[in-house]
């Protein structure tokens, strides 16, 4: 099922990685959460059509929401290596744009990263403000839990506004 969504991903997206990436997980979101807002998962229309035409008609019915339940899990997946793959590029190019990060030891920038990461992966993809919380846990040696709940509700912040994006125009 993913493969085929990679698939149709490329299709619309020609060969640029990071694009097929946002298609799939744009598409994974959309469908998370339409079924988180429902005990019930009914798709739309549209949504039915797609999926019909994009996996074949084997998928419907209690088996749509089989398919839709795995779809999520995969699309899970994919969508926190993409991340993960993002904050590590922020995080190459915070420590090239900071000499303070620079001169760091460097197992000390990492394990700070990942504990942003962990706490805030969507706002550890953004190299400028990883830069700015490394540089200032680094200068305080330590990441404090002010800092932690300030990149939480940044983190919840940018979900929620994501999460109102359609997916591609259609409505589910």
């Amino acid at each position: 099922m993913l493969e085929q969504l990679i698939k149709t991903a490329q299709a619309q997206c020609g060969d640029d990685p990071e694009a097929v990436d946002a298609f799939v997980a744009s598409f994974v979101t959309t469908l998370e959460k339409q079924a988180a807002q429902s005990s019930t998962f009914t798709p739309s229309d549209e949504i039915l059509k797609g999926m019909s035409n994009t996996f074949g008609k084997g998928v419907s019915g209690i088996g749509m929401q089989l398919g839709l339940m795995a779809a999520s899990a995969i699309g899970s997946a994919v969508s926190n290596s993409t991340l993960k793959t993002k904050y590590l590029k922020a995080m190459e190019t915070a420590i090239r744009r900071s000499s303070i990060l620079q001169q760091a030891d460097k197992s000390k920038v990492m394990s700070f990263g990942d504990t942003i990461f962990k706490f805030a992966p969507s706002v550890a993809t953004d190299a400028n403000v990883l830069g700015m919380v490394l540089a200032n846990a680094i200068h305080g040696e330590t990441l404090d839990p002010m800092t932690i709940q300030s990149l939480q509700n940044m983190e919840r912040s940018y979900r929620e506004r994501t999460a109102n994006q359609g997916f591609g125009g259609i409505r589910v």
